[in-house]
Order: C-alpha cells, then sequence, then structure tokens
C-alpha cells in the first residue's frame, strides 16, 4: 500500500498513489491528528516523570526535537 503527505502551498495534504493528485486533509482531520499528538505527548510526559535525574531533561530534550513542538 502506498501513502505519502507533503505540505502543497501551505496545507497538508496526502496521496494514496505515487502519480495520483495531492488530496487536502479536511480541518476534521488536521483537528484529530493535533489531539491524537497531544494524546501521545501527555502519556509520554506521564512516563517521563517517573524518571529521575539528567535523563529526563534529555529525554524532554529529543522528544522535543522529534515533534517540533515544545514540552
Amino acid at each position: 500500500m502506498y501513502f505519502e503527505q507533503k505540505i502543497v502551498n501551505g496545507i497538508l495534504c496526502h496521496r494514496n498513489d505515487p502519480r495520483g493528485e495531492w488530496i487536502q486533509y479536511s480541518q476534521e482531520d488536521l483537528t484529530g491528528m493535533l489531539q491524537n499528538y497531544h494524546r501521545i505527548n501527555d502519556r509520554i510526559m506521564e512516563c517521563l516523570a517517573e524518571v529521575k535525574g539528567s535523563f529526563e531533561s534529555t529525554a524532554k530534550n529529543l522528544i522535543s526535537m522529534i515533534y517540533c513542538f515544545p514540552y
């Protein structure tokens, strides 16, 4: 199965065929993606809160870089 995402003219799009047209995500799809991100991020932060010491800070910085969002 083929799947690709790309930002086209500032809007996140996807396609299911390498030669297919880019399809814009709906506002509802984008909102769902953002909600899922927040759920995952919150769970990761809960797990990191259980870790003490310098590893916690390093892990938070790595996650911030991966997701490109501040924690």
